[in-house]
């Protein structure tokens, strides 16, 4: 089980065990969608 969750309302969740990784994935994901021209959203 991961040490931390973020939960994201009506999208689903991030979960990890370090903090820093959460962040990381959270900011990737983002990313990605920006950069497919959907803007910065999860």
């Amino acid at each position: 089980m991961a040490k931390y969750k973020l939960l994201v309302e009506d999208v689903g969740d991030y979960s990890e065990d370090n903090l820093l990784k959460l962040f990381y994935l959270v900011i990737k994901h983002r990313f990605e969608h920006f950069l497919k021209g959907e803007g910065f959203r999860d």
